[in-house]
């Protein structure tokens, strides 16, 4: 399973598996490549976003959200074309309007192949990298965007800033993930995105609020750092497209 996940990863300039799982946010946790045992690997995006599940060497299982990698001049031509959309107004109208973020994917390809916003990128490989990341992050819901698309997993718990998102998924139950919101800017701009897309109002008179978060119509929970000491707090509760049938439930052993 592990060359598969390498293949699968070369074609976008992503790390091998070996490096993925020393990025940053795992190394943190000493985590060794030889201990690794894999569980589970399917796409959330396919050629863009992957899950990792697998059991690290404290025996927990761990639930690895897998993108491109950028490098730190590909990060500043993100930036840079983010910052071109968002002073195109047709373009950033017309990627607004969306909510599928495939096609926002190749709305950007065609904008940024087209030269629209005036810069000039010949790899196809680094078009696809941008591509995705102004989609999931302008049309998705950003660094979380892939654990809300993934209909395995039925919650999605975020217990403030520098704290392991965690999820639980429909066969692995709770699972710690690599996702961690490292700054307070990082943790409002997603908060402030929940609530607008649940037409949600926060104040210190209402700190708390639920609702459902369109158009996937999932219920959200929400507390504001008024009363939260490690920043504003956040809980999504997805539900199966296609409820449990008895057989379901008898498989599960539920």
């Amino acid at each position: 399973m592990l060359d598969s996940i390498m293949k699968k990863f070369k074609r976008l300039g992503g790390s091998e598996v070996k490096e993925v799982l020393k990025s940053e946010s795992v190394s943190k946790r000493d985590l060794r490549y030889e201990e690794v045992k894999v569980l589970d690997f399917y796409p959330l995006i396919k050629n863009y976003s992957y899950a990792l599940i697998y059991v690290d060497r404290f025996n927990q299982k761990v639930y690895d959200v897998i993108e491109p990698t950028l490098s730190d001049e590909e990060r500043n031509l993100l930036s840079i074309v983010k910052q071109r959309i968002f002073e195109n107004i047709s373009v950033s109208r017309e990627l607004r309007s969306l909510t599928n973020v495939e096609e926002g994917i190749e709305v950007v390809k065609k904008v940024i192949t087209s030269n629209l916003l005036g810069i000039r990128v010949i790899n196809e490989v680094l078009i696809d990298k941008i591509s995705y990341y102004v989609a999931r992050d302008l049309i998705g819901y950003s660094i979380i965007d892939p654990l809300i698309r993934d209909t395995k997993l039925e919650d999605i718990v975020c217990s403030g800033v520098n704290i392991p998102i965690y999820v639980f998924h429909n066969v692995y139950e709770w699972l710690r993930t690599n996702i961690v919101l490292q700054d307070v800017k990082t943790l409002e701009s997603i908060v402030r995105r929940l609530l607008f897309r649940a037409g949600l109002e926060v104040s210190i008179a209402k700190p708390i609020v639920d609702g459902v978060i369109l158009p996937e119509g999932y219920r959200v929970h929400v507390a504001i750092d008024v009363i939260s000491r490690r920043g504003s707090t956040f809980t999504i509760r997805k539900f199966k497209a296609e409820p449990y049938t008895i057989i379901d439930l008898i498989n599960l052993k539920t």
